[in-house]
């Protein structure tokens, strides 16, 4: 008999609980965390922007995004196959979503 294997899905957010089946990250570095030890094993990923709030130095969900640009373009990795921002933060929002439509587009080619 076979297990269904469940898709995961990283929710990021210092302060909104993740929904029904998401794994929740409350910052870059257990996002980051999650990511490496899950590569190629998360089919999506949504992230918050201002994590840590506003002027904290605390890295962002851009960061995050910046990351996995990075990843998926020098090391291979497997980009997830959803990505999306539920930011907040319009200006955050869109500087994420430019780069997650960046790997998506990158992926694509592969």
């Amino acid at each position: 008999m076979n297990k269904k294997i469940d898709r995961l899905k990283l929710y990021v957010d210092d302060e909104r609980t993740s929904p029904d089946g998401w794994i929740l990250a409350k910052n870059y570095d257990e996002a980051i965390a999650i990511l490496i030890k899950e590569e190629g094993n998360i089919y999506a990923i949504s992230l918050d922007h201002d994590l840590g709030g506003i002027g904290t130095n605390e890295k962002t969900g851009q960061d995050i995004a910046l990351w996995l640009e990075k990843q998926v373009y020098t090391q291979g990795y497997k980009a997830p196959r959803h990505m999306t921002s539920h930011s907040q933060n319009p200006v955050g929002k869109q500087n994420i979503k430019l780069t997650l439509y960046s790997i998506w587009k990158f992926s694509q080619q592969e």
